[in-house]
């Protein structure tokens, strides 16, 4: 198993979770890679992050057999390695796409949850079936999943650990598209394209505005939401997008 980091594009990055014929699973040296990569990310600094697997898996979730072992108080030791991986991934400075090409179990659909936007293909399918081993989600599975889907939905896929197909998922709100198996990953890389030709200035701070209003109330949200538009104000990206706007130009935005 490893970890590939590629840029299809100048702006968009690719992580790869390759199993090499295997599921692709989370344990100490994978979210270890992972992280490496996610330093190599952030120094070259894309638009947009694509996040994927091969074959039929997404990702697993996390090494069973290396958890087997752990003593009660070892498992709370180690689950802030998942955790702190997922959180890092819904920090970054740019938006991430999962292109969730096969199943997405356990700590892999806990993945998928700390990236911003989802896209599956039809032979996707994911579940949260922690609770058939008997234990629960570590990673942030209990706290994303009803935020994204609803108390009830996801508590029913919490209490029974069931899989839910691509188009369920959809029909829930956790993914934003379903493809072809044929055409997920140049489908989502279309949809970095997309958000990549907007100010990045501005999509990583309405990412920040999103993400950080959620544990506020609205009337600090709306305060949050306005400090950040005054940033947006003070920016190269913010004049140039509104002075190409009114002379009728293409924009070029540099981040800044």
């Amino acid at each position: 198993m490893k970890t590939i980091l590629t840029m299809p594009d100048t702006d968009i990055a690719l992580l790869t979770m390759e199993g090499e014929g295997s599921p692709f699973i989370l344990n100490r040296r994978t979210m270890a890679e992972m992280n490496t990569l996610l330093d190599e990310v952030e120094r070259r600094a894309p638009r947009a992050l694509v996040l994927t697997g091969t074959g039929k898996f997404f990702c697993t979730g996390a090494d069973i057999k290396e958890m087997a072992a752990m003593s009660g108080q070892e498992l709370y030791e180690w689950a802030p390695l998942g955790s702190r991986l997922n959180t890092r991934l819904e920090e970054l400075s740019m938006p991430v796409i999962a292109a969730v090409n096969g199943m997405a179990l356990g700590g892999g659909c806990e993945l998928a949850l700390a990236c911003d936007l989802r896209c599956a293909s039809m032979a996707a399918s994911f579940a949260v079936p922690e609770v058939t081993l008997g234990t629960i989600c570590g990673a942030g599975g209990t706290q994303r999943l009803p935020r994204l889907i609803g108390e009830t939905r996801a508590k029913e896929m919490i209490f029974t650990g069931r899989r839910i197909t691509a188009e369920t998922a959809r029909e829930w709100g956790l993914v934003n598209n379903v493809f072809t198996a044929g055409t997920l990953l140049e489908e989502t890389l279309e949809l970095a394209r997309e958000i990549a030709q907007n100010s990045p200035y501005a999509v990583c701070r309405a990412k920040r505005s999103v993400n950080g209003g959620r544990e506020m109330m609205t009337e600090e949200a709306m305060e949050w939401e306005r400090s950040l538009f005054g940033e947006c104000g003070g920016s190269r990206d913010r004049k140039e997008g509104m002075t190409a706007f009114l002379e009728k130009r293409p924009r070029i935005f540099t981040g800044e």
